[in-house]
């Protein structure tokens, strides 16, 4: 359990002091994808979480992320082909994809408390890196949507992660 926060907190911390001085060159349909890739992570992370846990927070907080996740990502598939765009992999993306897999990786093998805990802990850092990313992403998008899109992200994102937060206060030792 230690080695897991460690390589949590490095993840966010690598992603965070990294990010956080780089001036991010991507286009609207990278921009697209990364947001696609973190939607899709999240609902990985979410079904996971609703199949595994025996915590009622913690199953009505993973259905609260597979029904906004999953009409995001409708209405991002709007957005793409009413605009024609594509999306486009970037190192971003991929990065996020890979992070994601690790992750799910990580708590599959969990189980109970460990697992709900770990869970939470999780996800409260995918929310914190992810907002960080966002705040990156938003100065580059060309499109006033895709602008819209990232800025209504960063909006629920905040909103899971103050709920994801008072969940994680339950856990603390």
């Amino acid at each position: 359990m230690r080695y897991f926060r460690i390589t949590l907190f490095a993840i966010c911390a690598i992603t965070f002091f990294t990010g956080a001085n780089k001036k991010v060159v991507m286009d609207d349909s990278s921009i697209v994808q990364i947001i696609k890739v973190a939607n899709l992570s999240e609902l990985d992370l979410a079904r996971l979480a609703k199949n595994k846990s025996d915590n009622r927070s913690i199953e009505m907080f993973a259905t609260k992320v597979i029904n906004e996740q999953s009409v995001d990502l409708s209405q991002l598939h709007r957005l793409v082909k009413d605009k024609s765009m594509n999306f486009t992999d970037s190192n971003l993306s991929r990065d996020i994809e890979m992070r994601g897999m690790a992750r799910f990786d990580q708590l599959e093998v969990l189980k109970g408390k460990s697992f709900d805990k770990a869970y939470i802990d999780t996800v409260v850092a995918v929310y914190i890196s992810m907002r960080n990313e966002i705040d990156l992403l938003l100065p580059v998008a060309a499109d006033s949507d895709v602008e819209k899109m990232l800025m209504k992200t960063r909006d629920e994102t905040t909103k899971l992660l103050q709920s994801a937060q008072l969940i994680q206060e339950d856990f603390k030792d």
